[in-house]
């Protein structure tokens, strides 16, 4: 005779029972933030992209590539920093070296959206 019941559902504190622990899942690896030098010497810290917010990335994916990047970098980089970064004048040839590099940092290959990571 085979064994049906199916195992019991863990309850939280308040005695509901869950199916999945979202506050269980951990970062597979340090999600150490970008630090980025420009030319005068400014530092920016932009967050790990596996720590950010996704909703607004998937947001902007949806319309682009351009789009994507734009709010990639406000995102990691916070409101503040993000307001000064995006008045700093950007060379169009800086722009995707930079951000190769953040994915890069972040473990993300060529070619991979963010949900395809290393860690």
């Amino acid at each position: 005779m085979s064994n049906t019941r199916r195992p019991r559902r863990p309850h939280s504190d308040d005695g509901r029972p869950f199916d999945f622990d979202l506050g269980a899942v951990k970062a597979g690896a340090e999600l150490r933030p970008f630090v980025v030098r420009d030319a005068d010497g400014t530092r920016w810290t932009f967050a790990h992209i596996d720590s950010l917010n996704i909703w607004p990335l998937l947001a902007a994916a949806e319309r682009g590539d351009n789009l994507a990047v734009r709010a990639a970098f406000r995102e990691a980089l916070g409101p503040q920093q993000w307001a000064e970064f995006e008045q700093q004048p950007m060379p169009g040839y800086q722009l995707m070296p930079l951000f190769k590099a953040y994915q890069k940092h972040c473990g993300i290959k060529q070619g991979e959206s963010q949900a395809s990571t290393d860690s």
